[in-house]
């Protein structure tokens, strides 16, 4: 378990909350990547979980020389401030405040460029906002393959995560790295 799968999304719907004590219980190892998330799973009557602690591999994600190249490769602008955003493109995410955002910061700076990594149903907000600025200020990527995510990350400014719950977030410690 790595999340909001077992600390928020059973909380909101008893079904999901059954069908996750019925699974645990037929389960002879549970793993979680939090302390938190061990003791949410124990919680539900399992058996006692094992933590074990996600890690990255450095040689992926890991910070470059040159942007500039990576930008290239990418199709990154060179001359502009960037921000990226890895991840399902969701209201739990927070991806429609990232949206709203994005509309007040390219007012005040249109040359700012934000690229997004993933797919989901809230990626028409996102749209909208190059609809409303009349650029393509907003780069949707949609999904790519995982081994291009650090390419990515290492080819950006910044990374905007707005997410509004995280357990253990895989896109802070791979941007950290990068």
């Amino acid at each position: 378990a790595i999340g909001s799968d077992v600390i928020v999304y059973p909380r909101k719907d008893r079904r999901l909350e059954k069908n996750l004590r019925t699974t645990l219980a037929k389960l002879d190892l549970v793993i979680g990547v939090s302390e938190d998330i061990c003791q949410h799973m124990a919680a539900y009557g399992s058996c006692e979980p094992i933590c074990v602690y996600l890690g990255r591999d450095t040689d992926c994600f890991r910070r470059v020389a040159d942007k500039t190249s990576v930008r290239r490769k990418v199709g990154i602008p060179l001359n502009c401030t960037t921000g990226i955003y890895v991840g399902h493109l969701t209201s739990m995410k927070g991806v429609e405040d990232l949206a709203e955002a994005l509309e007040n910061v390219l007012a005040m700076h249109p040359e700012f460029r934000m690229v997004v990594v993933g797919y989901g149903v809230s990626g028409d907000s996102l749209k909208r906002v190059n609809d409303k600025v009349n650029n393509d200020a907003v780069h949707l990527v949609g999904a790519v393959d995982p081994s291009l995510v650090p390419q990515y990350l290492q080819a950006a400014d910044f990374m905007v995560f707005p997410s509004h719950s995280e357990g253990m977030p895989q896109a802070i410690i791979e941007a950290m790295n990068c």
